[in-house]
């Protein structure tokens, strides 16, 4: 966990008065903030002159431990010898969990300065870890542990993904659906969620990625865990290699899920694989879906950085399979994939289409028109209307409108000679 904002004066107060309950302030404590997630909880470091520090989760307000859910995740991780940081206090009436300190190298961190062979070595540690949560998880399945009771059903499926259509695509771009397309998107949703929820269940971490695993004393240990729940196998080790927060090739996907594959004996490797693009897809909708979420809803760009990525991967499944053909239709105007332009002044708040439309900019170089071949052509066919010298003072917007709608119910080759109405708005 890195450094973040500046602490709310009721966080120090309550933090200040656990220090001092505790005995902790002849060790002259400093406090420092940690970056917040996606959550209401707040983490602080807390170092000393003279003895070990520790992170405080600090809650909205008092909190019961021995009934949280969190407590209860702790104590089934540590009978599965899954590696997590040690609780060492709680307060209640504070709303204080002071924890063990894992320093601030999660795997995100530790990738670009790995090498090629500590990379490999590392996610494979974190596959091994996978299977272990769910081969020993199987073993616990009858006792009284909260993620056994709690599953990615249909219900839950479903919920995530219209998250997503509420505050990505209609809160974040601002899409304005049809009651007809509602009610092909549910249907859409439907095919997904009911597959994977029939799916054989087994113990999932549920936010297994690169920012909840920590690399500490020469091995990764998990974080952030609290919401852990029944789902497939495939979920966590989709959240690992299909990332929303570094670039993974396609080649270390194909090597990580062959790992997991051998550990369970899987013997279908190529249905599993299917049935690993089918989760990605929901679990990168539901990624989007967070993002947007924050961004419009909560006001916290931090997430947009991530978004083009995670776009990407979406974009490549829906692409690989036929059955998604409809879904590829439904949102194929809101999955932009890049912007290219040439270097004009007017293209300066390129970062703002950027952010607004969740894609990636590039420019062309100077005198490479075919760097952007669609686009001359386009400008060609306008320049047949509105030839150069064109007084566009006597242009009207409904001028444009009309011309706009000619060019988009003009068939393209690198469409299938369908037209761009066709593909990206019928």
């Amino acid at each position: 966990m890195t450094t973040g904002q500046t602490p709310s004066s009721d966080a120090l107060e309550r933090i200040n008065l656990y220090l001092a309950q505790r005995g902790l302030l002849a060790h002259h404590p400093r406090i420092l903030p940690l970056t917040p997630d996606a959550s209401d909880r707040r983490y602080f470091r807390v170092q000393f002159d003279t003895r070990d520090p520790l992170v405080l989760a600090v809650y909205t307000g008092p909190i019961s431990y021995a009934a949280m859910t969190f407590a209860n995740v702790v104590d089934l991780l540590a009978r599965l010898e899954i590696p997590a940081p040690a609780v060492l206090d709680h307060d209640d009436a504070l709303g204080i969990v002071a924890q063990e300190d894992l320093g601030d190298v999660t795997l995100q961190a530790h990738v670009g300065a790995a090498s090629v062979t500590e990379h490999a070595a590392l996610y494979r540690e974190a596959v091994a870890l996978v299977h272990q949560l769910q081969q020993r998880g199987q073993a616990l399945a009858g006792e009284p542990y909260v993620p056994y009771t709690l599953a990615f059903d249909v219900e839950k499926l479903t919920f995530e993904l219209n998250f997503f259509a509420q505050h990505f695509l209609e809160g974040y771009r601002g899409v304005r659906f049809t009651a007809a397309e509602r009610e092909a998107l549910a249907g859409e949703w439907a095919a997904i969620a009911e597959e994977l929820s029939a799916e054989r269940r087994v113990l999932c971490h549920r936010d297994y990625h690169s920012r909840n695993l920590m690399l500490h004393r020469g091995r990764l240990f998990m974080i952030d865990f609290q919401d852990a729940r029944m789902g497939p196998d495939t979920y966590d080790l989709v959240s690992l290699a299909r990332d929303s927060y570094v670039d993974i090739t396609e080649r270390e996907v194909d090597d990580l899920i062959a790992y997991f594959t051998a550990l369970a004996g899987i013997a279908d490797a190529r249905e599993y694989r299917r049935r690993f693009d089918l989760m990605a897809v929901q679990r990168n909708i539901k990624a989007l879906g967070t993002f947007g979420f924050q961004a419009s809803a909560r006001a916290n760009p931090a997430y947009i950085q991530y978004m083009p990525r995670t776009l990407h991967s979406v974009r490549a499944n829906l692409a690989k399979y036929e059955r998604f053909s409809r879904l590829r239709t439904l949102l194929g105007a809101q999955l932009v994939r890049t912007i290219t332009a040439d270097n004009g002044s007017e293209m300066t708040g390129y970062r703002h289409l950027e952010r607004a439309l969740a894609t990636r900019f590039y420019f062309t170089q100077p005198y490479s028109a075919w760097q952007r071949g669609s686009i001359e052509h386009l400008n060609g066919l306008i320049r047949r209307v509105y030839p150069k010298g064109t007084d566009f003072t006597r242009v009207t917007q409904q001028d444009c409108t009309r011309l706009a709608q000619q060019l988009n119910r003009r068939p393209r080759q690198r469409l299938g000679f369908r037209t761009p109405e066709e593909c990206y708005v019928a």
